[in-house]
């Protein structure tokens, strides 16, 4: 038999995410919030006037909001952590709609619920699969 040996690490990188050794998402988090504020600030998008609100949000949705959420289910999530989320949330949709004023009630969407959601969801798939391999 190999025996092999496995160097300790404090922090690396599975699938795509890092992972720490502290058990936070912290770092991650800030990661995707970074590279997502580059991606809206790189989009020319949000001040065009021939683009309905409607694709505009689409077009967050689709690639800005992945990115910041891609993962999310594994994420260890703290107060600060989700408040950060949020504001950044509500940062994009403030700079969506071009305006300094309070967004109208229809489009908050709480990305938090998303989250805890998706990780019912993924603990249930989790559960479930345990269940069938016995």
């Amino acid at each position: 038999m190999f025996m092999l040996s496995v160097e300790t690490v404090s922090r690396f990188t599975y699938l795509g995410s890092d992972i720490d050794s502290d058990g936070y998402s912290y770092p991650e988090i800030h990661r995707r919030l970074g590279i997502s504020g580059s991606i809206m600030a790189q989009l020319d998008v949000w001040r065009q006037q021939r683009l309905s609100l409607s694709t505009k949000l689409r077009i967050y949705t689709s690639l800005v909001q992945l990115i910041v959420l891609c993962g999310s289910e594994t994420w260890t999530m703290r107060k600060v952590d989700s408040d950060r989320i949020q504001s950044f949330h509500m940062q994009a949709l403030h700079r969506i709609l071009n305006q300094r004023t309070k967004l109208p009630v229809l489009l908050l969407t709480d990305v938090i619920h998303y989250l805890v959601t998706s990780v019912a969801t993924w603990r249930t798939h989790l559960l479930r699969r345990h269940f069938n391999c016995q």
